[in-house]
């Protein structure tokens, strides 16, 4: 089975993802920036992500760090554009480094929000809507991992 590491691992949906994919046979591997997890790394911190990837070898990396409070988002900008897209930015600059070094990567899975549409759905995929520093955040985020 796959090596799977969840960054951001202490969260709502990390708690739930984490056993899920042991239960599944996949060996997962926890990250957080705080005690309890398997690696404590800041994800910023691109060097050492880049070592960790390259010690464990993941087949698939799964972002979960993120800002979610929309209202905290509008009312701290700068915390919905680090949470939402500079850490993207950070862990792709990694899997880059790591393809250079190795020449292989980890697929990332990367978790947006239906936000980015507004409205009531169904939503056609391409057609966003950015109502909010929230959307607009994670939209971006979405954007440098496609990239």
């Amino acid at each position: 089975m796959a090596t799977v590491m969840l960054l951001g691992a202490k969260g709502l949906l990390g708690a739930s993802l984490a056993p899920a994919l042991r239960d599944l046979g996949h060996k997962v591997l926890t990250q957080s920036r705080s005690d309890g997890a398997d690696l404590c790394l800041d994800p910023f911190d691109r060097e050492a992500m880049t070592d960790a990837f390259i010690q464990f070898s993941p087949t698939a990396v799964v972002n979960l760090i993120a800002a979610t409070d929309v209202d905290n988002c509008e009312t701290n900008p700068q915390i919905a554009w680090k949470a939402n897209a500079g850490v993207v930015a950070a862990l792709t600059d990694s899997i880059s480094a790591v393809y250079e070094r190795t020449a292989t990567k980890p697929h990332l899975v990367h978790i947006s929000t239906d936000q980015v549409y507004g409205g009531h759905g169904p939503h056609v995929e391409e057609e966003v809507n950015l109502i909010n520093v929230y959307a607009l955040s994670k939209y971006t985020g979405e954007l440098i991992a496609s990239r």
